[in-house]
C-alpha cells in the first residue's frame, strides 16, 4: 500500500534545522583543523610547526604526502600571474602543481559594470586589493591584514588631522606670509622635539623595560629549560608601555626622589615649553643607561667571561637561562638591604637626637 501526496512530518522547523546545520558545520570544521593541529588566527610559526608534525606522522606510517604552504593572498595581490608561475618553478615547486594552478587561473576574464552597463571582457593578470582605504593603506605595509575596526579608526583619525590642518592654514592666511612661516617654523620645532621625546619615552624606554622583564620574569617562569624561547619584540614593547605607565603612576604616589621631580617638571612644561635637553639627559638618558646596563652585564658575564671557566655546554646553557633572574635577584636584595640600613640609620639618629 502506497500513500501519495503526503509530506513528511518534522519536529523542527526550517530555521532550527538551518541553525543546527551551521553549528554542526562549524564544529566539524573545528574538529578537522584541530586534528591536523592547524588553528585559525595563528601566526606563521605555529603553522610551520604544525606542518612539521604532519610530515613526521606521514613519514612514520610511510604514507604519501603532498604539502604546499604558500601565501596566495599576498602573491596574487602583488605579483602578476606569469611571473608568479616562474617564481614557483624557480623555488622548486613540481611542474604538475604549477600547471594545475595555471588551469584554474590562466585565461581568466572579467567584466566591470558601470552605470548598469557591462564592459567588454578583459584578461585578469593579477589581483586587486579590495577596500584599500586610507587606514588600511597606512597599516598594511607594516601590519598586514588587520581588523577593519582598526583601519576605520586610523582612517578617521587621519581625515580629522587633515581637516584640522586645513582649518589652521585657513585661519593663518589672513595674517600674511611672514606670520604663516613663523607659525609653521614654531610648530615644526615643537613637533620635532615632541617626536624625539615620544620616540625615547614611548619607544626606546618601554621596549628596553619590556625586554628586561621578559628575560627576568616571563621566560624563566613559562619556558622549560629544554625549550628555546622565541622573543616577540612587538609584544615586549606593548608590555613595556603598560609597565612604564604603571611605574609612572606609582612614582607620582611615591616619596620625593629624582624620577618624580623629573616627571613633574616635564608635565608642568607641556609640549610648547618642552625642554628636549632635560628629557634626554635627566629623564630618558638615565633610564636607558640603567636598563641597557641591566641587559648587557648578565649577557657579557654569561657569554664572554664564564666560558673561560666552565667548559660544560649543558651547564653553560643552564647559566645562560638563569643569569638574568639571578642578577636581578642580587640587585634587588642589595637595594632592599641598603634601604633597610638607611632607614635604620635614620631611626638611630632620630632616637639619639631625642635623648
Amino acid at each position: 500500500m502506497t500513500v501519495e501526496g503526503v509530506l513528511g512530518q518534522s519536529f523542527f522547523g526550517s530555521p532550527v534545522k538551518l541553525h543546527f546545520a551551521m553549528h554542526l558545520t562549524n564544529y566539524l570544521k573545528a574538529v578537522l583543523l584541530s586534528s591536523l593541529r592547524i588553528h585559525q588566527r595563528r601566526g606563521c610559526t605555529d603553522n610551520i610547526f604544525a606542518f612539521r608534525l604532519i610530515i613526521q606522522q606521514f613519514e612514520r606510517y610511510n604514507l604519501p604526502l603532498i604539502l604546499m604552504f604558500l601565501d596566495f593572498i599576498a602573491a596574487f595581490d602583488s605579483v602578476t600571474r606569469q611571473k608568479l608561475w616562474k617564481i614557483l618553478e624557480n623555488d622548486g615547486m613540481p611542474l604538475k602543481f604549477v600547471e594545475l594552478m595555471k588551469a584554474y587561473y590562466d585565461a581568466s576574464v572579467s567584466r566591470v559594470r558601470i552605470y548598469g552597463e557591462e564592459t567588454e571582457e578583459f584578461l585578469v593578470e593579477f589581483g586587486v586589493k579590495q577596500g584599500f582605504g586610507i587606514g588600511r593603506a597606512i597599516m598594511f605595509p607594516w601590519k598586514g591584514q588587520v581588523h577593519d575596526l582598526y583601519t576605520a579608526f586610523t582612517g578617521l583619525y587621519i581625515c580629522w588631522l587633515s581637516i584640522r590642518f586645513g582649518t589652521l592654514v585657513y585661519q593663518w592666511i589672513p595674517e600674511g606670509r611672514q606670520a604663516m612661516l613663523k607659525r609653521f617654523k614654531l610648530w615644526v620645532k615643537i613637533g620635532t622635539k615632541s617626536f624625539v621625546a615620544f620616540f625615547l619615552l614611548v619607544g626606546v624606554v618601554p621596549f628596553l623595560l619590556g625586554l628586561t622583564l621578559d628575560l627576568v620574569l616571563i621566560v624563566p617562569l613559562r619556558i622549560p629549560l629544554h625549550q628555546t624561547p622565541i622573543y616577540f619584540l612587538t609584544q615586549d614593547w606593548c608590555l613595556g608601555v603598560l609597565y612604564t605607565k604603571i611605574i609612572c603612576a606609582v612614582t607620582m604616589m611615591s616619596p620625593d626622589w629624582w624620577l618624580r621631580h623629573a616627571l613633574e617638571q616635564m608635565y608642568q612644561n607641556g609640549l610648547r615649553n618642552l625642554d628636549i635637553n632635560f628629557v634626554v639627559f635627566k629623564l630618558a638618558g638615565p633610564a636607558i643607561f640603567w636598563l641597557g646596563l641591566t641587559l648587557a652585564c648578565p649577557y657579557v658575564i654569561g657569554h664572554s667571561i664564564l666560558p673561560y671557566f666552565i667548559l660544560n655546554e649543558d651547564v653553560l646553557g643552564l647559566i645562560h637561562r638563569r643569569m638574568y633572574p639571578f642578577c636581578f635577584s642580587v640587585i634587588a636584595i642589595a637595594n632592599i638591604m641598603y634601604w633597610q640600613i638607611t632607614q635604620f640609620k635614620r631611626l638611630y639618629e632620630h632616637i639619639r637626637n631625642d635623648r
